[in-house]
């Protein structure tokens, strides 16, 4: 922005006030530019990443002409109080360089901190242990009505303990139901259930090969949640719980899939290296963003990195149709395009 200056354009040479999207000597870019404003674009709904558009007069050969450039910028919103806790402790944790004591302490005053958050907002509370429990008894009726179909499915007692976890973990992170400024929510939304749901389907993906058509079917119900609960998100106001369990939730249920597909044989080794070495990458980076920076990791950094999880998802059911090989390919393009989003700097 020109923050109200105003200041002489040069006469003759470089001009020093090229935005960077707008790489100078480039074909049709404008000799100079004077920025006039910034206007927004729609973002993707997850509150960290947003678009914009530099709106200015560019001067190229001695004549101005009104231009745009768009660009992505990462929103740095102030911290919730539940962000800062996360912070603190997690900065207290690493100073004491992870030693059993100090990992001790960190959980029992994240325990601390859940009981302290279920006392203060009992009616989410129990909302919360409602959805827990009808989404583990619909979990297990759709398991056992597809095992009487002959499908593969999970162990039930592999079924139970994955549900089990997904319900300490919506339990110990009721906090995250505030919006991205920290305003509290009243409670979980349907998106929410959709999310949660995409999660506790990992077990059933994992077993789904060999049979190609259950294996499809479980992918199209991942995929049809993961854009439903996007666009039910955006529309009740993005929160931190939303945006990070939708992560999540991606990740549980795309490497269940990977597992399952590998162990058939339909993912040969070059596919499944390349695979392994994106989901070392995204691990290693986010430990390294949340013990070693204390905040979560960043956004995507560049609209190609979010082909990464269609091409995944469609190279899977290129698999579960017969086409092996065409998969194979779909999915080192992916697990490539993803190590490359995940290595590049974040635009400013």
């Amino acid at each position: 922005m020109t923050d109200g200056l105003v200041r002489e354009l040069p006469r003759g040479g470089h001009c020093p006030w090229l935005p960077a999207e707008i790489p100078a000597g480039a074909a049709g870019a404008p000799d100079c530019w004077l920025e006039l404003g910034v206007e927004s674009l729609s973002g993707d709904g997850d509150g960290d990443a947003s678009r914009e558009r530099l709106v200015g007069l560019g001067w190229r050969g001695g004549s101005s002409v009104l231009a745009s450039v768009a660009r992505h910028k990462t929103m740095a919103s102030a911290p919730t109080a539940g962000e800062r806790w996360a912070a603190d402790e997690l900065t207290a944790l690493r100073e004491t360089r992870f030693t059993p004591g100090a990992i001790a302490r960190f959980l029992e005053a994240s325990l601390e901190r859940s009981a302290a958050m279920r006392a203060g907002r009992p009616a989410l509370a129990r909302q919360a242990r409602r959805w827990a429990l009808a989404g583990a008894l619909g979990m297990l009726v759709g398991r056992d009505t597809a095992a009487r179909l002959n499908k593969p499915v999970p162990s039930r007692r592999l079924m139970i303990g994955w549900l089990a976890l997904e319900a300490l973990m919506l339990d110990w992170h009721l906090g995250m139901l505030e919006g991205l400024s920290g305003e509290a929510r009243e409670g979980l939304t349907s998106a929410d259930a959709l999310t949660l749901a995409r999660m506790a389907l990992a077990p059933l993906a994992a077993a789904a090969p060999p049979d190609e058509a259950w294996f499809s079917l479980l992918l199209g119900i991942a995929g049809a949640s993961d854009v439903l609960d996007g666009q039910l998100g955006r529309r009740a106001g993005a929160t931190r719980f939303g945006r990070d369990f939708d992560s999540l939730a991606d990740l549980a249920f795309r490497s269940a899939a990977i597992h399952g597909a590998r162990r058939e044989g339909w993912i040969d080794r070059t596919s499944h290296r390349v695979l392994t070495a994106r989901q070392a990458l995204l691990a290693g980076r986010a430990l390294w963003h949340w013990f070693g920076r204390s905040h979560r990791p960043p956004p995507d950094s560049s609209p190609v990195g979010r082909w990464h999880a269609p091409l995944l998802i469609g190279g899977l059911a290129v698999m579960a149709l017969g086409q092996r090989r065409a998969g194979n390919h779909l999915l080192r393009a992916s697990a490539i395009i993803g190590s490359v989003d995940l290595l590049a700097p974040i635009p400013r």
